[in-house]
């Protein structure tokens, strides 16, 4: 028998009965040989380990980067995201039932993270006093910022600004800055607090603070039945109020929006 190199082989006149492809030794200088000799699910987990270590490095990265750099990137990401989505939406009336549905939903989680960003943004400006700066209200500064938004929207955020200053009731700012409560649900609930304010221990306004926020999260519980959770919060808490004061803070946790006082 002789022996090709690389191939075994029967000599001529003997019956072959198999052939195999003898494994090269591993070059030890060659970068790719213990790559190579993986099997598919040893190169498997490598490349999920590759792709992590990138992940790692993009995101130490970016966290390199200045934050004005990176948040006014991600806003022209959302900005061209929407106007690409807004195309398309041209085209609907192609969409099947279902996936229409599901487009509208998301649509709804947009505005929620919208409504964050731009409360998040909001509060630092008032924080940092930058309406107070050219003498005008929050409602107003934001206003002339954004023409876009209406007084009651402008309103709305201002009451949650003005909630949060306070550290017993700053959860509900919380709550809208992490996308768990919508501005307009969250607005209800800071104005209900502050109305509430001179009527309750600090402890007492981070207990109900935290009970109506909760509330205001959840999904199942509509507009409607969150201001009624409201009401009752004002009527157990002011049962030995004077006369008079139970029902008139009562209703005026249903104002507009637009009578919130604003900060500043």
């Amino acid at each position: 028998m002789a022996l090709n190199p690389g191939v075994q082989e029967w000599e001529a006149g003997e019956p072959p009965t198999h052939r195999t492809h003898a494994q090269p030794p591993l070059d030890p200088y060659d970068p790719l040989a213990e790559i190579n000799a993986m099997s598919s699910a040893e190169y498997n987990a490598f490349m999920d380990e590759v792709d992590a270590a990138l992940d790692e490095m993009r995101a130490e990265e970016q966290a390199a980067r200045p934050v004005r750099e990176r948040m006014a990137e991600g806003l022209d990401t959302a900005s061209r995201g929407l106007s690409f989505a807004g195309a398309l939406a041209q085209h609907s009336a192609t969409v099947l039932d279902g996936d229409l549905t599901d487009a509208i939903e998301a649509v709804g989680a947009l505005q929620t993270q919208l409504g964050a960003v731009g409360f998040t943004l909001a509060r630092e400006a008032a924080v940092r006093g930058l309406h107070q700066d050219v003498a005008m209200s929050l409602v107003d500064w934001l206003r002339v910022r954004c023409p876009w938004l209406s007084t009651q929207d402008a309103a709305q955020i201002s009451a949650i600004v003005r909630a949060s200053q306070s550290p017993v009731t700053t959860v509900i700012g919380d709550a809208v800055a992490d996308g768990s409560v919508p501005v307009h649900r969250a607005a209800l609930v800071a104005r209900t607090m502050t109305r509430l304010e001179s009527s309750l221990d600090p402890d007492q306004r981070d207990s109900y603070a935290r009970i109506a926020s909760a509330a205001a999260a959840r999904p199942d519980l509509s507009d409607h039945d969150l201001a009624k959770v409201c009401h009752r919060l004002v009527e157990d808490l002011l049962q030995e109020a004077q006369p008079g004061e139970r029902e008139r803070k009562a209703s005026s946790c249903g104002r507009s929006p637009a009578a919130a006082s604003a900060p500043g």
